[in-house]
């Protein structure tokens, strides 16, 4: 009996290191942050007034800790974070002197991954049209529709990989799992 009961031990701790294994893949598979930036085109930082104008849309929420984050203008939930390019919250007010702003999605606590990702670019593009900025990589280098193409298969992917173990992006579960 006592063997019996060692062996059905060993097996549960080989089940579980599997599913300890299989988790972990997973979550290497799927837990990332998508990082964009913007910076002005031409002059060293953007300008005040329309950058003022622009933080003043709907869409545009200041958190707990005082950084601000774009909304998603159906569900009202979250797409990614805004900092400055040092990471801080951003100052947007007449004195700043703001040289770049950083897009932040956590790609497995967004809810409907690929759909936010398209309001994101959407959004960027508008800040790009109406501020003289520039989407590029973390690397500096200018993003064209190609690459952000590239991206959105990319994310639709994830969210696929997610979708398959039945942990749905932005879900209780998946912000358990990935925080």
């Amino acid at each position: 009996r006592r063997q019996r009961q060692m062996c059905i031990r060993d097996r549960s701790n080989i089940i579980s290191v599997f599913f300890m294994t299989q988790r972990n893949k997973f979550k290497k598979e799927v837990d990332h942050s998508l990082i964009l930036q913007v910076f002005p085109k031409s002059d060293p930082t953007f300008h005040a007034g329309p950058l003022l104008d622009f933080f003043k849309q709907p869409i545009f929420k200041i958190n707990n800790k005082s950084y601000h984050e774009l909304i998603n203008p159906d569900s009202g939930l979250k797409i990614c974070t805004l900092t400055s390019l040092s990471g801080k919250p951003l100052n947007i007010s007449h004195e700043a002197f703001l040289q770049g702003i950083i897009f932040k999605m956590d790609i497995p606590n967004t809810l409907k991954i690929t759909t936010a990702f398209n309001e994101l670019i959407l959004t960027i593009k508008q800040f790009n049209s109406k501020l003289n900025g520039v989407l590029v990589d973390v690397s500096r280098k200018t993003l064209n529709d190609d690459q952000i193409s590239q991206i959105y298969v990319h994310l639709k992917k994830l969210e696929k990989i997610m979708q398959e173990k039945k942990i749905p992006s932005g879900s209780n579960i998946a912000q358990k799992m990935f925080n």
